[in-house]
């Protein structure tokens, strides 16, 4: 299994090496004259809002860089609604590595959008790559943290990076947090640890339907339709998730009677199924030759 120190670096401009940064910040934005169109005094408000119009119709990397360049000179990349914008727009424009230049101290903010960027697009190593930079720089990290960077290890099944990642979890006193025990139990499932899962699962003080579903899913996708079974009449909020999630695991084993009996059961509640649902049922017993019976 690959290291996070093995995996690509995404950028060559993610952190600035002990320069001068508020000479090379106003070096840059005087090489940018465009970025800058707002009256000499305007508030920072005005600024702030005027960048994030501007980078909402940005369409091109020059133009890209101008505006980034008026974020550089009025230091105001600690804005989170600036962050925001800012990552939007790199992201759109395949240039993440925008983001980190000419910013002398990146935001917990700025650095977790990064993460959650990455993660996105798909590009999980580099999710995690970043992700390890913010921990090596001393940036404070935070439950969004750990909740994206833990479902960049789930999509690579990378366990061993997931509990080390647990480990700071725990060093930093977030292990009652809801939604990192519940990445931590999508991860533990997704790398066919179902029983790791049930742990961190039954620890939970409040268990939201999210944390339900995932314990679901984890069960179904393994194959463990019983204990799905067992789990599924003791959620106390079922939604679609929690139907679709039971139905397919039946699908996946081969039991079509039972995903129809759970479809039906699912509209007698009077939930209706999505599309996907839908579809999924049809071509299951279309495969079975059993069309004209129809899930309906």
């Amino acid at each position: 299994m690959s290291s996070l120190s093995s995996f690509a670096h995404p950028s060559t401009c993610i952190l600035q090496q002990k320069r001068d940064s508020n000479t090379n910040r106003d070096s840059y934005a005087r090489s940018h004259p465009g970025a800058d169109q707002l009256p000499v005094g305007a508030s920072t408000r005005a600024v702030e809002d005027r960048t994030c119009s501007l980078l909402r119709s940005c369409v091109s990397f020059p133009r890209l860089t101008q505006i980034h360049a008026r974020i550089v000179r009025h230091a105001i990349y600690s804005s989170n609604l600036v962050a925001a914008k800012l990552v939007s727009a790199c992201f759109s424009l395949d240039r993440p590595d925008r983001v980190f230049a000419h910013v002398p101290r990146p935001s917990p903010f700025l650095w977790n959008s990064m993460i959650k960027g990455y993660v996105g697009l798909g590009r999980h190593r580099d999710a995690l790559l970043v992700y390890r930079r913010m921990l090596d720089c001393g940036c404070r990290l935070d439950n969004c943290s750990f909740t994206s960077a833990l479902k960049a290890c789930s999509n690579l099944l990378a366990l061993e990076e997931g509990m080390a990642l647990h480990g700071h979890v725990l060093k930093l006193g977030l292990g009652a947090d809801i939604y990192i025990a519940t990445s931590l139990m999508d991860l533990s499932g997704m790398c066919s640890q179902a029983l790791d899962a049930r742990k961190v699962f039954d620890h939970m003080p409040d268990k939201v339907v999210v944390a339900w579903n995932v314990m679901l899913h984890s069960y179904a996708r393994l194959g463990m339709m019983r204990l799905a079974e067992q789990l599924f009449e003791e959620i106390p909020l079922r939604n679609v998730n929690s139907w679709t999630a039971l139905i397919c695991g039946f699908l996946e084993c081969g039991d079509l009677s039972e995903s129809i009996v759970a479809f039906h059961r699912m509209q007698l509640y009077g939930l209706k199924p999505d599309k996907v649902m839908v579809v999924t049922m049809l071509s299951a017993i279309a495969d079975l030759g059993m069309l004209d019976s129809g899930p309906c």
